[in-house]
């Protein structure tokens, strides 16, 4: 095994783990009103010179997607409806672990501040210092573009970002995204017992020459297990990709022509580019926007074993039918939230961490796993891959995985999770 490989791998956790502080806590918003004074005695003129903080690499303004232009009103939507059986109780409500970046202008009731999107998303703006506090007074009263730099709260709430900074639009530039593999989740509609989503991954098309991607309806009263799926990649001592995979009863995903699959799989992951590889250091900063991906459990299994030449090892969630229902339906609720603007981030908005969250939400209080040890220390068991499935089964909230799928037996559908 390649030794800076692994000293790179082992250096990056040490240093999620015990630094995630600023990500949580750190300059926790100002009250409005501590600085009226200060803040009305600036005047507009002040703005036009005003020294933008620089240094962070140039993205992609949050509102362009090379496959999708015009997004549905559901993806429009910063703050999905969460389920009443999978809602609960926040004891991190002043936590920010949710990276953020957007494009848009600054806007000012009161003594509140809100930011507005292009593709019409409202945020509360929360200043983290004097500094943003009197930027954003400035911002709002000449109504300039500006970007955003800073933090939600949760996945589940999006509602406000904790602004860190405000940079030069100037400086973001396309970044060319390779999404051949990869799309944004649609919804065309919700309820009445089902759910319809577009963009839905269903494997190769008939000639083998693209991803065939599809409207497909998901009825949650057909959900039958739930399993949390580990995939391992090098170092795999240390580092591995988690996905979730909810299996149904004959006829629970359908495509518009009929078609059916066995199961539905939740990726969250980052997306990718061309430019540059994906990696545990250069996830720590925002360089990667994140994508909810849904596919069939099909094509994931054929993807992984077939394609990447990777293992799977499935965990059975050991949950009521009306906890995977719940989970279920929060899923999907989330993965078609419009993140554009989210970054993943390698402990506090990864693959893992989100799933443990959905688990949370439709757990007892008592059965939940914490996100936290501290206010500046994130709990392994939540925000590091390996060390989560071991954790799930220790606290019997998942059973052992079942045999490994791998790429010498993944054509026996008889191994795949049921």
């Amino acid at each position: 095994m390649n030794k800076k490989i692994v000293l790179t791998a082992i250096v990056a956790s040490i240093i999620c783990i015990v630094t995630l502080g600023r990500a949580r806590n750190a300059d926790l918003p100002l009250n409005p009103g501590d600085f009226r004074d200060a803040v009305a005695s600036d005047s507009d003129e002040s703005l036009k010179s005003a020294n933008f903080e620089t240094g962070i690499p140039a993205i992609e303004p949050a509102d362009q997607n090379v496959y999708d232009p015009t997004p549905s009103p559901a993806l429009n939507s910063n703050q999905a409806e969460i389920p009443a059986a999978a809602k609960a109780s926040d004891k991190n409500k002043d936590s920010f672990a949710v990276p953020y970046r957007v494009t848009g202008t600054v806007k000012k009731e009161g003594e509140d501040f809100s930011f507005v999107v292009a593709d019409g998303r409202t945020f509360k703006l929360l200043p983290a210092s004097l500094e943003i506090q009197k930027k954003a007074a400035q911002l709002a009263r000449t109504g300039a573009s500006v970007t955003l730099d800073g933090w939600a709260r949760r996945l589940d709430d999006l509602s406000a970002i904790r602004a860190d900074a405000f940079l030069d639009p100037a400086s973001n530039v396309t970044q060319t995204w390779r999404d051949k593999t990869q799309r944004e989740p649609d919804l065309v509609s919700g309820g009445a017992g089902a759910f319809t989503v577009n963009n839905v991954r269903w494997g190769k098309n008939a000639g083998g020459t693209a991803y065939d991607w599809r409207t497909t309806v998901i009825n949650p009263a057909l959900v039958e297990n739930v399993y949390i799926i580990q995939k391992p990649f090098p170092p795999e001592i240390i580092a591995s990709h988690a996905v979730m995979l909810f299996t149904f009863k004959a006829g629970g995903v359908t495509d518009s022509n009929g078609n059916t699959s066995r199961g539905l799989l939740l990726s969250v992951e980052a997306m990718l580019r061309s430019d540059k590889p994906v990696d545990l250091i250069s996830s720590l900063k925002k360089e990667f926007h994140i994508l909810w991906l849904l596919t069939t459990e099909e094509d994931y299994i054929n993807f992984t074993c077939g394609v990447e030449d990777k293992k799977l090892l499935p965990y059975e969630l050991l949950l009521s039918p009306g906890q995977k229902r719940a989970m279920l339906e929060d899923s999907i609720t989330q993965a078609v939230v419009n993140r554009r603007g989210e970054y993943y981030h390698t402990i506090t908005n990864n693959c893992i961490i989100t799933q443990i969250q959905l688990l949370n939400k439709v757990l007892p209080e008592a059965s939940r796993i914490p996100l936290f040890y501290n206010p500046a220390l994130y709990n392994p068991q939540a925000a590091m891959p390996n060390t989560a499935f071991s954790g799930l089964v220790k606290k019997g909230l998942a059973a052992p995985h079942i045999p490994e799928i791998t790429p010498a037996n993944y054509k026996d559908t008889s191994l795949w999770p049921k």
